[in-house]
């Protein structure tokens, strides 16, 4: 036999069911109930909170952004500080061989281009000769710039040209500060028609003739 529910009218007072939930017959008569929604999302109530499953899932791609720009960071660094590396070496040996080797007199190498050693308390070819103090902290705070610059460069094109920089002012900040001739910086490379310089000072000046030309390309409308 099929069981019935009772049903209580609303005037009796008695406890009526406002949700009828679909139901099926078997052969035996018993009734089987199914559920309305088997979706939980979709039977919980507008405006609730998503669930910690649901959140993970829809933050996940955001999760790995931060990760992947410090990967990027990183790796302009290296590119940068690479570069600066190979540049105060070459710099460092290039004035050692000078201090040694035209101790005793310049040497003539071609045309109007000499190796003459000479000492600047300036900056880059000789310029602002005696304010040591003044440039070593300018040089100070140019090469936290330049970092910065490598952080935010949008490529390692431009991260390599930064390094360029700053490995020339490294270089001839290590003279300054290490070399012991009174915070002058070695120069040895003279055409006779311009300042006596150095490798870092033609790093530096290449570099920044570099940097306007990549600023100029990525400004310029493609």
């Amino acid at each position: 036999m099929q069981e019935r529910w009772p049903v209580t009218s609303l005037s009796g007072g008695g406890t009526t069911s406002d949700r009828h939930e679909p139901s099926t017959s078997d052969s035996a008569g018993l009734s089987t109930t199914f559920p309305m929604d088997a979706n939980p999302q979709a039977s919980a109530p507008h405006g609730a909170p998503p669930s910690p499953d649901q959140t993970a899932s829809d933050d996940s791609p955001g999760l790995d952004r931060p990760s992947s720009d410090l990967r990027a960071g990183l790796f302009r660094l290296a590119i940068a500080l690479g570069v600066g590396a190979v540049v105060v070496v070459i710099d460092v040996v290039s004035k050692s061989w000078a201090l040694h080797r035209l101790a005793s007199g310049p040497m003539h190498v071609v045309w109007r281009l000499d190796f003459d050693l000479s000492l600047n308390s300036g900056s880059a070819f000789s310029l602002f000769t005696g304010q040591t103090v003044l440039i070593t902290g300018v040089a100070l705070v140019l090469v936290a710039m330049l970092l910065v610059m490598v952080w935010r460069a949008p490529s390692a094109g431009r991260a390599a040209i930064v390094g360029l920089i700053m490995g020339g002012a490294l270089g001839n900040l290590g003279d300054r500060l290490f070399r012991g001739e009174h915070g002058a910086v070695v120069d040895f490379i003279a055409f006779h028609f311009w300042p006596t310089f150095n490798v870092a000072d033609s790093c530096i000046v290449v570099g920044c003739g570099l940097l306007v030309v990549s600023l100029l390309r990525t400004g310029s409308p493609r």
